[in-house]
């Protein structure tokens, strides 16, 4: 009897047991999905600041400053254009212009002059848009120039000039703003330096070549950050 009992019992147990043990994968399942979800959404985060980091340093490094532009000083950007490009990072670049402000001229479309940097003759040329560009034209002429008390020609709020600044360009192309900042000229208890003392000289435009960067720059930082032995 006491055996029919202890059968008994042990087949009521069994499909406890069996729940039980199916539970207990299904946690170590969940719970290994979990963590490598973490990692990959990590992965994913760092890939995107490794790309982001990359393409910012090379849009900074490209940079023309208002001092080389108001001096026509193509040799000095001459210098910093082999210093970005030195390490193979020429590749990635379609293209660089920089759009003059000219606040005399009669037409918003007249307003904005393109050069285009000439490598091999160490110069910026007058060009004419090319229609690669037309979207960020089209992009600088309908965005006003925020200008302070004085009307065209005056000072400018640089917390808005990079704000605007950040909404142009596409996916190939970055858009930076080339500032004038000056100490004021009578400097008072309430003058905001900030907005009185920066005026908008122009933008560097800079044409990102992605199928290269596509091809040669996102598998090697893909290989850092997703390597074989992760599985993804």
């Amino acid at each position: 009897f006491m055996f029919l009992v202890n059968v008994v019992g042990a087949m009521l147990l069994l499909p406890a047991l069996a729940w039980m043990q199916y539970d207990w994968v299904n946690q170590l399942a969940t719970a290994d999905r979990e963590r490598r979800e973490r990692t990959l959404r990590a992965a994913g985060a760092q890939f995107t600041a490794a790309v982001d980091a990359e393409v910012s340093r090379l849009g900074g490094s490209l940079q023309l400053d208002s001092a080389m532009l108001e001096r026509r000083d193509w040799e000095a950007y001459g210098l910093r254009y082999d210093s970005a490009v030195d390490d193979g990072a020429g590749a990635l670049v379609a293209g660089v212009w920089f759009a003059e402000v000219d606040d005399t001229a009669a037409t918003p479309e007249a307003r904005l002059r393109l050069h285009a940097w000439r490598p091999e003759e160490r110069t910026f040329e007058p060009a004419a848009w090319p229609e690669s560009l037309s979207g960020v034209r089209a992009q600088l002429i309908a965005e006003p120039t925020r200008r302070g008390p004085g009307g065209p020609g005056g000072r400018m709020n640089p917390r808005e000039i990079f704000a605007a600044a950040g909404a142009l360009g596409d996916e190939r192309t970055l858009v930076m703003p080339i500032v004038r900042v000056q100490m004021p000229r009578d400097a008072g208890p309430r003058r905001d330096r900030f907005t009185t003392d920066v005026q908008m000289r122009g933008f560097t435009i800079v044409r990102l070549n992605l199928d290269v960067m596509a091809r040669d720059r996102l598998p090697t930082l893909a290989a850092e950050h997703f390597p074989e032995a992760s599985e993804y």
